[in-house]
């Protein structure tokens, strides 16, 4: 899968996180009301269904294996008979109609659009797909929603101004520890 589809499902685990932190703090902030807990949980429900939906396609559909053979190997993959061309189209198709998925959630939360709203979300979604494993779509996931929680626990106990700094000295910490990610696998280098 391309770096495309990785960012845009680690977007999507960052808006379920989002959802989870607000479900769970709900008792501390008694302004919310069941119209924005009903929003929470449909965007909950959203990017439930799409990671479950890119997880299906991709290792359960023709398209989605041919998808992961051209990720591990351009020429092997030609050789096979799969489109190379077509392949990498839909690839950033559907990574683009994933990361719009994830910016009108984004949009509808805010209650807002703007230029840079996505600025921030791309640096915890490359963070998210680092943590989790590059190329793993669960690791992605695992990952998206580890970074979410993480901002709102750190926002909570810490402070606001120090969210990025924790969420950064954890990619720190990972690539240290496990640079592989969380759910990475070991892979063979190339000659």
């Amino acid at each position: 899968m391309s770096s495309v589809t990785s960012f845009a499902i680690c977007g999507i685990g960052h808006i379920v996180s989002e959802g989870a932190r607000v479900l769970a703090t709900r008792a501390n902030h008694p302004t919310h009301t069941r119209i924005k807990d009903a929003r929470v949980i449909v965007r909950l429900t959203i990017g439930v269904v799409l990671m479950i939906a890119l997880y299906w396609f991709a290792y359960r559909t023709t398209t989605g294996m041919a998808m992961r053979a051209l990720a591990v190997d351009h020429d092997a993959a030609r050789l096979m008979g799969i489109n190379v061309t077509n392949q990498i189209r839909l690839a950033f198709l559907l990574g683009g109609a994933l990361a719009a998925a994830a910016g009108v959630m984004l949009g509808i939360y805010y209650t807002q659009i703007s230029f840079n709203l996505g600025f921030l979300i791309g640096l915890r979604a490359f963070t998210a797909a680092v943590v989790g494993g590059i190329g793993n779509i669960p690791g992605a996931m695992l990952g998206g929603i580890l970074i979410g929680l993480l901002a709102a626990y750190s926002t909570g106990y810490v402070s606001g101004q120090w969210q990025d700094v924790i969420i950064f000295a954890v990619l720190i910490a990972t690539l240290i520890i496990r640079p592989r990610g969380l759910l990475g696998e070991r892979v063979a280098e190339r000659m």
